[in-house]
């Protein structure tokens, strides 16, 4: 079993309505944090759609994805009715890998042993 969050977040001034979360294909459960209405699809091409009403200006959308015996699908789009006419600006945080992960994590905490080395030098003096 694998599970994933996938945050969404309009960042416009403005309500997007009927908005629309596509993903490559259909996970075994799905669930919205703060609980609200939606409605889930599959289009003829195998996508999986999460319909939302509205989504307020600057609200996030938290989506709790489950897997079991498969690898975790992505988010190909965001849509909603006022991107058809104008900008309605959406954030998707990316999903970095663990090599990825790990060459942060070792870069900070080589960053930090190099500061502590310099005080110890300066306060040595």
């Amino acid at each position: 079993m694998y599970t994933e969050k996938y945050y969404v977040q309009n960042t416009g001034k403005k309500t997007a309505h009927n908005t629309e979360i596509v993903m490559s294909f259909r996970p075994d459960d799905v669930s919205l944090y703060e609980p609200r209405d939606h409605k889930e699809s599959v289009n003829p091409n195998g996508k999986f759609i999460v319909s939302i009403p509205s989504v307020s200006p600057g609200e996030l959308l938290i989506m709790d994805v489950v897997y079991i015996n498969k690898r975790a699908a992505s988010v190909e789009s965001v849509k909603c009715d006022e991107a058809l006419s104008k900008q309605v600006r959406f954030v998707n945080n990316r999903r970095y890998g663990p090599l990825f992960n790990f060459s942060v994590i070792s870069l900070f905490f080589l960053g930090i042993a190099f500061l502590v080395q310099i005080i110890g030098q300066i306060i040595l003096r």
